[in-house]
């Protein structure tokens, strides 16, 4: 890459408001050192994390954290036990996590009453973790968060622009457009089709169907102006062959006027330059307009040789030798 290249894409990405990572962490402080080992070997293996003990700095908003945490994870894992199920803090993650339709993950690390589940996390089959064989379980746990990346990763990040486009009102502006909007209109078709999960939230589909139906207008906008200005060069070109042919018509009706003055003293030059009128109203206008036919039977009668040859029927053409000594003419007959 060149330098300005280098500097481009460098911005770009300071600039950038996406974040996307792999796991949200949701526990019980009860469970913090279950959680942290979990977290710990998660990031040991090259997957990003979002846990609140590294993920939330002093004085920022613990609320709006979490929520912006479990916006920009992929896969919401949440660690069963007595005291996360009947945890206010956790129920609320839960319910945030529920809502952007995230992909749940359930590990159970202490027996339960299923009773008291989230119904969210009632219908998932939690990884069961309380058995002795941790690496046995964590590797089950990898293999379901690299179940279908590709649609949970889009799944993230449709998600964050349907809510940053929530956010600002439905701007607009923040629809997506290009590229954007057919890779992002793909991805939810084929949602719809293969039932894929999570499923796509309704603001999702909003913003891609908006997205979709502004691309459309755009498009029809783009072929009326086209249209338009095809329209406006037509009229255009037509105006411009219009006046040219006005001022064909305007220098033929000069000329013969001059050619008419010309006939008295040389008859046959006023007879050659109005044949030549003619050819040239033939190739300009399609026709030979009523100022010029009229010179050239004016001419035609002033210009009449002394001698007179006769055919027996209407001549329907006429040569000259190039030396001018011969003519021959052809009939009917």
């Amino acid at each position: 890459p060149i330098p300005l290249q280098s500097e481009f894409l460098q911005i770009s990405k300071e600039q950038s408001t996406e974040q996307v990572l792999d796991v949200f962490i949701s526990y019980s402080s009860a469970d913090a050192d279950f959680a942290r080992n979990l977290n710990g070997r998660l990031q040991e293996l090259g997957k990003t994390t979002w846990f609140d003990q590294e993920s939330i700095a002093l004085g920022e908003d613990f609320k709006k954290e979490i929520e912006k945490g479990i916006e920009t994870c992929d896969n919401f894992v949440f660690i069963i036990s007595p005291r996360s199920i009947n945890s206010l803090y956790c129920d609320g993650e839960v319910e945030y996590a529920a809502k952007l339709n995230k992909r749940f993950i359930t590990i159970l690390i202490k027996p339960v009453n299923t009773e008291d589940l989230h119904p969210a996390l009632a219908t998932v089959q939690w990884i069961d973790f309380k058995k002795d064989d941790f690496w046995l379980h964590f590797n089950e746990l990898v293999r379901v968060l690299d179940t279908d990346r590709d649609h949970v990763r889009s799944h993230t990040k449709w998600s964050q622009k349907a809510l940053e486009w929530q956010e600002k009102g439905k701007s607009g502006d923040l629809l997506l457009r290009g590229n954007e909007e057919a890779i992002a209109s793909q991805w939810l078709e084929e949602a719809k089709q293969q039932n894929k999960q999570p499923a796509p939230t309704a603001l999702q589909e909003a913003l891609i169907t908006k997205s979709r139906e502004a691309q459309e207008a755009e498009k029809k906008e783009e072929e009326r102006r086209i249209m338009m200005l095809w329209s406006m060069l037509l009229l255009a070109q037509q105006r411009a062959e219009e006046a040219e042919k006005q001022a064909t018509k305007a220098l033929l009706g000069e000329t013969m006027a001059q050619m008419e003055v010309l006939q008295s003293s040389q008859p046959l030059e006023s007879l050659v330059k109005t044949i030549e009128a003619v050819g040239i109203s033939l190739d300009k206008l399609d026709e030979v307009v009523p100022q010029v036919h009229r010179q050239l039977l004016s001419a035609v009668d002033k210009s009449r040789d002394r001698k007179t040859y006769k055919n027996n029927d209407s001549v329907n053409s006429v040569a000259f030798s190039p030396d001018g000594q011969y003519i021959v003419s052809g009939s009917s007959d």
